[in-house]
């Protein structure tokens, strides 16, 4: 007797044309330079508002102190939307090198401290600190992996992934200050400041690992 195949003629075909498919990253990826820095401008700004919106802002800034934060808060951003669109330079272009972002972060994080909108403040307890770090952590790496999507390197570039984590670092920075109670320079360094700049490297690192493989 002969056996009938109940295989769809076509079934190759259509299955071969789905493996072609491009996936969502792909999809991404091919976006042009422009409109993926203008997404992950808006990644950084939902997720900035976002976080304010959860905890509230200080009820003692008055309109001086918004005015002088409006300009420290607007260096930050600057700052790290500079950094984050650097990351997402077309892959063609020569590398630029990590080290001078280093400096230049501390330096603007020193910046602000220094002039911001209301006095230090001593003795604050270590849970605002840890409260500070984990949430400004949160936003880095929530954001850092969204926006890396649009990275489009195959493997990961460590200078380009630390960029990427720094800038969204200073951001988050910026916008958890609106809201801490904790305005002691060391508190705002190393509670806020300092979860960019920590994840940053261990970005980079695990980015490193990753391409020795």
């Amino acid at each position: 007797m002969r056996r009938v195949s109940t295989v769809p003629p076509d079934l190759w075909t259509r299955i071969e044309a789905d493996l072609d498919q491009p996936s969502a990253r792909d999809r991404l990826v091919s976006l042009s330079t422009a409109l993926r820095r203008g997404i992950a401008a808006g990644v950084l700004l939902v997720a900035g508002a976002t976080l304010v919106g959860a905890q509230g802002v200080r009820e003692d800034l008055n309109s001086s102190g918004w005015a002088l934060f409006a300009l420290c808060g607007g260096l930050l951003a600057v700052v790290g939307g500079l950094g984050v669109f650097t990351a997402l330079r077309s892959r063609a272009r020569a590398p630029i090198p990590t080290w001078p972002w280093v400096p230049l972060t501390w330096a603007v994080l020193l910046g602000w401290s220094a002039v911001g909108p209301w006095p230090g403040m001593t003795g604050i307890p270590l849970e605002i600190h840890i409260y500070c770090f984990e949430v400004t952590s949160t936003m880095v790496i929530g954001v850092s992996f969204l926006i890396a999507l649009l990275e489009r390197a195959r493997r990961p570039v460590p200078w380009r992934v630390g960029l990427i984590a720094a800038g969204a670092g200073l951001i988050a920075f910026a916008f958890q200050s609106v809201f801490c109670p904790g305005i002691d320079l060391a508190h705002l360094v190393l509670g806020h400041g300092g979860a960019g700049i920590v994840w940053a490297a261990v970005a980079m690192g695990v980015a490193w690992v990753f391409r020795q493989r």
